[in-house]
């Protein structure tokens, strides 16, 4: 029994932790690196206790050492394309990030097909050209494809782009470090963009015939029967000019020089036709060039 007089005492109660660990955080929790590089990832511990004699021991380890390497430090190397988990472990505590290896590129290209123009509620497949030291990873190079208006075209992952509204907007691709663009017109509807003669000039002698014909770059379908140009002679008296469609047929009439011209379409173009002496072709040759149209 405690003397009279004499005060109580408060109990003091200590819990004992032992050395532990409560927590491993791993940053970046995610990296992208392009092979051949080199990177880091640093492992944070949460522990309890005082550190045992030479500190926290972390250790590190890769899951697909052929794609990303991992040092005692966390240094990382990218070897090749691909995708692995690193994970950083200590006291039976771990965390892990994952580290995407792209490509290491040394230039990309856009491939247009044939014509710039495409019309609305059209679509045009592009393509990207890399050239990389690295293989081509078993998925495709992944190239990244974005649109300057997404108002006048889009573009899809695949490199498809379909036309929204007339206008120009630029498409570009992007792998790495590396992008290319290309800029297309978007039409509000099909026509022919660009007209070229062939041959671009043309000597015949006097009284020959000789064919002309309209090469036209088109975008959409065919017009049913065929595309119409109107055919004019600068001398008639030259060379007169006959033809509705995609040939005019030149007749030479005297010597000289006369500019043979045609128009559709909004477009225009021409040939200087000159007219010599008459000339006589072998059997079997004629002056005329076979028709090409471009269409798209």
């Amino acid at each position: 029994m405690a003397p009279a007089g004499a005060g109580s005492h408060p109990l003091h109660c200590f819990q004992r932790y032992s050395r532990g660990f409560v927590a491993v955080v791993i940053a970046p929790a995610a990296l992208t690196l392009t092979a051949g590089d080199l990177g880091a990832l640093t492992a944070t511990l949460t522990t309890v206790g005082a550190a045992p004699d030479g500190g926290w021991t972390t250790s590190w380890s890769s899951s697909d050492t052929t794609v990303v390497t991992v040092s005692a430090s966390g240094t990382l190397t990218a070897l090749s394309p691909g995708s692995a988990t690193i994970t950083a472990s200590a006291g039976g505590k771990s965390a892990s990030a994952v580290v995407t290896v792209k490509p290491s590129v040394t230039s990309i290209a856009v491939s247009v097909p044939i014509s710039k123009y495409i019309a609305v509620g059209t679509t045009r497949t592009l393509s990207a050209n890399v050239t990389s030291p690295s293989p081509a990873p078993a998925g495709g190079w992944g190239v990244d494809w974005t649109t300057s208006n997404a108002g006048v075209a889009t573009v899809a992952p695949t490199g498809v782009v379909t036309a929204v509204a007339p206008g120009t907007v630029t498409i570009t691709a992007t792998l790495g470090a590396k992008s290319a663009s290309v800029a297309l017109e978007v039409l509000a509807q099909p026509g022919v963009v660009a007209l070229s003669l062939d041959p671009p000039d043309l000597v015949i002698g006097q009284t020959d015939k000789a064919g002309v014909i309209a090469q036209a770059t088109l975008v959409g379908a065919l017009p049913a029967g065929g595309l119409v140009f109107s055919w004019t002679s600068s001398n008639p008296s030259v060379a007169t000019v006959a033809g509705s469609g995609e040939t005019g047929t030149v007749t030479a009439v005297a010597a000289g020089v006369a500019t043979i011209t045609a128009t559709g379409y909004g477009k225009s173009a021409s040939v200087r036709v000159t007219v010599g002496p008459r000339r006589t072709f072998p059997r079997g040759r004629s002056a005329r060039s076979r028709s090409t149209i471009r269409m798209y």
